[in-house]
């Protein structure tokens, strides 16, 4: 009797953490590994249905929504860049996020192709910021983020 209560209230908190959420600007992770991805997937739909693009601030993630503003750091060099999860990975057990290679790129990791990094959460999705995320001066707006067209369906050739 008494495991059955201690497994319900294990639900009951589990449930209000995940239902919590994460609060913005929360560090998430002081200490990942990221990895990029990049050409071979260029012009491919992602997880979320949007189209791959490799110089775009987007990033992989195995459980954040998509939507998130991420603030990404190299803990090697200081560099930041700011990214919005638009995929699913990265497929590596001791990896944390994948990033397009357009964000590696300011993080300066595309010779090492790993780096340990620190994730904070800016915002989740559906949910307005009132400040501006790091590296944007304070007079300019964040630009809106919307999902990439899908392309029309080609009809199938006939053949003879």
């Amino acid at each position: 009797m008494k495991r059955k209560k201690w497994l319900a209230a294990a639900c009951v908190v589990a449930l209000l953490c995940s239902a919590a959420g994460f609060a913005e600007g929360q560090l998430y992770k002081e200490n990942a590994l990221a990895s990029y991805y990049g050409e071979a997937f260029q012009g491919r739909p992602t997880s979320s249905g949007e189209i791959f693009d490799m110089y775009a601030m987007t990033a992989a993630h195995k459980t954040l929504p998509f939507g998130t503003m991420l603030e990404v750091t190299n803990l090697e060099n200081g560099n930041s860049v700011v990214v919005r999860v638009n995929d699913r990975g990265p497929f590596v057990a001791d990896r944390e996020i994948d990033l397009s290679q357009g964000a590696a790129e300011k993080l300066g990791m595309i010779t090492a192709g790993v780096a340990r990094v620190s994730i904070s959460i800016l915002s989740e999705p559906g949910k307005e910021t009132e400040a501006a995320p790091a590296g944007l001066p304070e007079n300019e707006e964040v630009p809106a983020v919307a999902a990439a067209p899908r392309p029309e369906p080609r009809p199938e050739p006939v053949l003879r």
